[in-house]
């Protein structure tokens, strides 16, 4: 039996435990971030952006991993059960060099978004204006469309 090593996944178990832990203000219906329920209309449910405090952790994972390839598997288990605001989402992406794996952690959270409101932030992280418009296009396509 071949063994792959349980090391690889652990930071992956780690995310899936923070997420189960911050689920209870999203349990209550509270924001993780501002800390009470707030819908508006360019909100998608900001009740489910992760906490300022998960999202820390988060990151601390993700600067633990070596390689980029190890960084976006953690990204990636986050993206499967969080929500995150874009400032989150361009911190996110600062943590990569290149535009292009900058732009695979903004495919994995795009659909994830919880604020559509203001995406600068976002663009502002993109070294080239070819990278800036096809974030633009990934964006545009998740635009909530009520």
């Amino acid at each position: 039996m071949k063994n792959y090593g349980i090391r690889r996944f652990l930071p992956v178990v780690a995310v899936v435990a923070m997420l189960w832990a911050s689920a209870d203000s999203q349990a209550q219906g509270r924001c993780g971030v501002h800390g009470r329920h707030e819908y508006e209309g360019r909100h998608r449910g900001c009740a489910y952006a992760i906490s300022p405090e998960g999202f820390e952790r988060l990151v601390a994972i993700v600067k633990e991993q070596g390689f980029s390839d190890r960084k976006l598997l953690v990204i990636e288990a986050a993206s499967l059960g969080g929500w995150f605001t874009s400032g989150q989402c361009a911190a996110l992406m600062s943590e990569f060099d290149f535009d292009e794996k900058k732009l695979d952690v903004l495919r994995l959270l795009a659909p994830r978004l919880t604020d559509t409101c203001d995406y600068s932030d976002i663009l502002d992280r993109l070294d080239f204006e070819s990278s800036r418009r096809t974030a633009a296009d990934i964006l545009l396509g998740q635009q909530n469309p009520f």
